[in-house]
């Protein structure tokens, strides 16, 4: 049997209130011209004279990304229905889901120079008690190695979309959506104050994307806790959005033996082999909350 392939690589994830057609997909990832007033890049946020201009960006890049629900799982012959999301696969088939992801933040696998998987959260400016500030988020362009990775927007790939996020001293910040999770351990994690975090919206707000194929999630928010004195790290984030059944049993992702269809490695989705069924319901469309534990640090960026 082959080895299990799932590749990371940085394209658009749509966390919104609504998918993009599969045309406006291939706009955003081909990387579609931009004009002085941003209409073209969906940027609602930039469609003004920035008057004054907008402050450089306080960029934080996402250094650790772990899918916490729902769980991926696959019949392997011999070992039966294994959940590969911590675990890696039996027979030296492939790492965990989640190893996969972290070997894309942290290393050049296609030798390009720069690090293969690069998230970037874009302050304008950063404010701990921020009301409604502009947020970027994008994928980044950053030098390998890791350890001295300067960074900018790969708008070659997708341009950077806006919101607005608020800064929070007390309370939390964002949290499972109850009755949306399965008792997995590592648990999703709640995002606490002193945090910010991302406001719903139109706009697609986080990148990530499973072997060329983007995924869309409704319904999309980001946090992260403050960590520092000025704060360089974003502890303890989450990222939440919705996938509906319909979207994932149209993404296929390369396999073994050939392409697998992403719902059916979600329990509950057509063919899955778990006894569990982690389905939700967002207004009546069958789907999957999606929650990611994610850390970001601030870096070096060059970019506007």
């Amino acid at each position: 049997m082959r080895r299990l392939r799932i590749g990371f690589a940085c394209a658009v994830l749509s966390l919104a209130l609504a998918p993009a057609t599969s045309s406006q997909a291939d706009d955003e990832t081909a990387g579609a011209p931009l004009f002085s007033d941003g209409f073209e890049s969906g940027n609602t946020l930039a469609w003004d004279n920035q008057v004054p201009p907008l402050p450089a960006p306080d960029a934080f890049r996402v250094i650790d990304l772990d899918l916490r629900d729902p769980h991926v799982f696959v019949d392997v012959p011999g070992f039966g229905c294994v959940d590969f999301t911590d675990d890696e696969l039996p027979l030296g088939l492939g790492p965990s889901f989640n190893d996969s992801l972290q070997t894309a933040i942290e290393t050049d696998g296609d030798f390009d120079g720069f690090l293969d998987l690069s998230l970037i959260l874009g302050f304008r400016p950063f404010a701990e008690t921020a009301t409604d500030l502009r947020i970027d988020a994008g994928c980044g362009l950053c030098t390998e190695p890791l350890a001295t990775t300067v960074c900018d927007w790969d708008r070659e790939v997708a341009i950077p979309r806006t919101t607005t996020y608020d800064g929070l001293t007390a309370g939390t910040c964002l949290e499972a959506l109850p009755g949306t999770t399965s008792g997995y351990t590592p648990p999703v994690p709640t995002t606490v104050a002193p945090c910010v975090v991302t406001d719903v919206g139109p706009v697609p707000i986080f990148i990530l994307v499973l072997d060329g194929v983007p995924i869309i999630l409704d319904e999309g928010r980001l946090s992260g806790s403050l960590v520092g004195e000025p704060v360089f790290r974003l502890d303890n984030g989450l990222a939440r959005g919705f996938l509906s059944e319909a979207v994932a049993d149209t993404i296929l992702l390369p396999g073994p033996t050939g392409d697998i269809v992403l719902s059916s490695l979600l329990p509950g989705g057509s063919g899955n082999c778990a006894a569990g069924d982690d389905r939700d319901l967002l207004d009546g469309t069958s789907g999957w909350w999606f929650y990611l534990e994610q850390i970001a640090e601030e870096v070096t960026f060059v970019g506007d």
